[in-house]
């Protein structure tokens, strides 16, 4: 994707992203506020729904850096943090019928929506370059092609003869080879 269509789409993913979660906190808040709540508590408890979208996120994100399997966990809390801000802004819009509840929880699904768009650009961008712009890893993975994650290490003193590195190159190239 060129830098200028991936620089509007993130743009508006983020303006969207924005506003939606201005819009899904003051649904959560008002809920929240409505149910007993108030103080503190009433305008925290909205940043630990929509919080936990972006923390899962973010893990689900570290893990597609570092080339690791999506720890489970993470999608767990995602898939809870989009029901709870799903089902906090059908609340808020329930008083008004079932197109009041469809149009309150509009704003948690453009959140959780566009923040996942922005999170995949993320993944494929980082795909896309993966580790080849790192010309050590590239002569890596030729030198050893079949070695992948989970799988028996290539010895270092394979890795150093193999592609005349240092110690600390080769332990890099062997966490790389099989992480």
């Amino acid at each position: 994707m060129k830098l200028s269509t991936r620089a509007t789409t993130a743009g508006a993913v983020i303006a969207v992203a924005v506003v939606a979660g201005a819009l899904s906190y003051s649904h959560a808040a008002a809920v929240v506020s409505s149910h007993g709540e108030s103080g503190f508590a009433a305008y925290a408890y909205p940043v630990t729904i929509d919080g936990l979208v972006y923390v899962a996120g973010m893990s689900l994100l570290s893990a597609a850096r570092r080339s690791k399997p999506a720890p489970a966990l993470a999608w767990v809390l995602m898939w809870a943090g989009i029901v709870a801000t799903l089902t906090v802004n059908l609340l808020a819009g329930a008083g008004h019928g079932a197109v009041g509840a469809v149009i309150a929880a509009w704003p948690a699904l453009a959140l959780a929506g566009s923040f996942e768009l922005l999170l995949k650009m993320v993944r494929d961008a980082l795909a896309d370059h993966d580790i080849a712009v790192d010309p050590m890893m590239v002569s890596a993975r030729a030198a050893y092609p079949d070695t992948r994650a989970g799988s028996k290490a290539p010895s270092l003193a394979s890795i150093r003869r193999t592609l005349a590195v240092s110690d600390t190159d080769a332990r890099r190239v062997q966490a790389y080879l099989v992480g």
